[in-house]
């Protein structure tokens, strides 16, 4: 992780007390300091376009946020191109 952070000074890595889903979601908010925020657990897999799909639809509608849920899979997702399923 420090090898990231030191090399994108985008990213920020900051230790905060596990208080719950929701007081730690407010942490990080309160941390965040760009145009968009992403929230992600450690154990969250993104396909590799993912964030450029959600970019894409936000830059296209103009919407101020974008939300995606989780989905489950039986097996490894394969990779999908932006747009409706």
């Amino acid at each position: 992780m420090q090898k990231h952070v030191a090399a994108n000074p985008r990213i920020r890595y900051v230790k905060i007390e596990n208080k719950g889903i929701a007081a730690n979601t407010n942490a990080a908010a309160r941390l965040a300091q760009g145009e968009y925020l992403a929230l992600a657990d450690h154990d969250d897999i993104l396909a590799p376009h993912a964030i450029y799909c959600m970019g894409k639809e936000l830059q296209k509608t103009g919407a101020d946020f974008a939300y995606s849920d989780e989905a489950l899979f039986p097996q490894k997702p394969q990779n999908r191109p932006c747009g409706p399923l």
